[in-house]
This record gives C-alpha cells, structure tokens and sequence, in this order.
C-alpha cells in the first residue's frame, strides 16, 4: 500500500458522511451507531465545535477530530484515523491542532472519555499528556466503561501562556500545511 502524504484542514459540513462513516467503524464498532451523519453535520456547523480532517492528495479523509468548547473547558468528542495510516503522526498532528485552538480559546483544559477496552486510544492520550481522572462504568450504551480523561492546558496564570500565545499561530500553520517529520 501506497502512502499518499496527508493534510490538514478544517472539516466542512459536506465532510458529515464520511466522518460519520469513520467513527462507525473506528471508535463505535460493537455499539449503536449515535455518531450519524446529521448529528455530525450540525456540530460542524455548530459555532462552539471545532473540527479537523486529515485529508490525502486526492483528497480521502483519513482522520478527524471533533472538539466542543464551554467557557473555560473543551470537550474532545471524536477522534480517529485510519488504521492504514495510523503511526504517521496524523493523531498527534489532529490533536494538537484543538489543542492549540482551544488555548488560543482560554480554555484551561480538554476532556475526553475513551473506552476502556481501547488500549491503544488510551497510550496515545497518555503520550500527549492526558491522564485518566474517573471512570465511569456502563458509559457506552449501558455496557463498557469509560475512562474520563483530561489535559490541562497553559493559562494566563501558567509561565507557559507567553510562550504559547507567541507560537500559536507558527504550529498552527506547520500543523495544517506540513507533513509530519
């Protein structure tokens, strides 16, 4: 398999299929279906959501990351890629595009909930500096559990705020038009 480089933008309205279509099979596999097509569409259109596909030449959606914001606080309720293209940096390259977006927000944290089963979703939210803060059983459709993780973000009353307010707008845009090292 050929692997084509990958880019970064804001996910669009007409992308809520495909989007819908990847989180079925990639982070609701064994679940009823809740991420739909139509939900997805109207938190894309949403104007407290962000989102972010990672996107081939030829424009395939490989990934996706979808972000809720409240007030002081983000939410990151979907996030996947590929397993084909998974270990590229795609993930890492999603997530810190929110992340940056949510600092540039004021938000002082994100959250997630993963399932537990999930191993490797939760290494890979380990690795970027979230922890795990509860759980919550029967979370999933009345039968898995879910870790609740969070992040915390820099803030105006963190040293790290000046330095990450200066570089914002830099990794935003190496994160949007570079392929990963």
């Amino acid at each position: 398999m050929v692997l084509h480089p990958v880019q970064l933008r804001p996910a669009r309205v007409s992308d809520a299929s495909r989007i819908a279509q990847l989180s079925r099979r990639l982070i609701e596999q064994g679940l009823p279906w809740r991420w739909r097509p139509q939900r997805v569409a109207r938190l894309l259109a949403a104007p407290d959501h962000l989102s972010v596909v990672a996107h081939t030449t030829d424009g395939e959606i490989v990934g996706f990351a979808i972000m809720q914001i409240i007030e002081q606080r983000a939410d990151l309720l979907l996030c996947a890629v590929s397993p084909a293209q998974r270990r590229r940096g795609i993930g890492r390259r999603l997530l810190g595009w929110l992340e940056r977006c949510a600092i540039t927000a004021g938000t002082s944290s994100i959250r997630l909930e993963v399932r537990k089963k999930n191993r490797e979703a939760q290494s890979f939210y380990r690795h970027m500096g979230y922890s795990v803060v509860d759980r919550t059983p029967y979370y999933y459709s009345g039968r898995e559990m879910a870790l609740k993780m969070i992040r915390r973000l820099p803030g105006p009353n963190n040293d790290q705020w000046s330095a990450a307010r200066r570089l914002i707008a830099q990794a935003i845009d190496e994160a949007v038009n570079k392929p990963p090292r």
